[in-house]
């Protein structure tokens, strides 16, 4: 059914650090960036591999307590399988017992996806490309 990981999402504290540390650091590639629908900054991309992103949010904070609510704190916010068929996906995932978080909607990146969670309530997201999606094209922006 997969025919990958997407991305892996991560909420972090300071995003100039976080792209020194993960370009400047380790040698990523810098690949795109996406504002929310008010046009505020949201994510910004980096490529690890041909295809194969981080997705850093920003908003990132810290608090003593560790609640489970992964818009409020840092680290993992979701990781992404692409399919070929996102509403295949969702029928065949909830066939299997899955519980699909809503039906598969149009992000802002034009991509088709949904939600689900494991076990332990990590979220997951499901996710069919979009031809103009910026995970396919930003090469040719840049």
């Amino acid at each position: 059914m997969f025919s990958g990981i997407g991305h892996i999402a991560l909420r972090v504290l300071d995003m100039p650090a976080t792209l020194h540390f993960y370009c400047d650091v380790l040698g990523c590639k810098p690949a795109f960036e996406m504002k929310d629908r008010e046009g505020n900054p949201w994510v910004v991309y980096i490529e690890v591999a041909a295809g194969q992103f981080v997705e850093f949010y920003h908003g990132g904070s810290r608090t003593d307590t560790m609640p489970h609510d992964a818009h409020t704190e840092v680290g993992l916010v979701h990781f992404c399988l692409v399919v070929d068929d996102v509403q295949a996906a969702a029928r065949e995932i909830a066939l299997r017992g899955g519980t699909v978080e809503g039906p598969p909607i149009q992000g802002v990146s034009k991509n088709w996806l949904f939600f689900i969670r494991d076990p332990d309530g990590n979220m997951i997201e499901i996710m069919q490309l979009h031809p103009d999606s910026p995970h396919l094209n930003y090469k040719e922006a840049n």
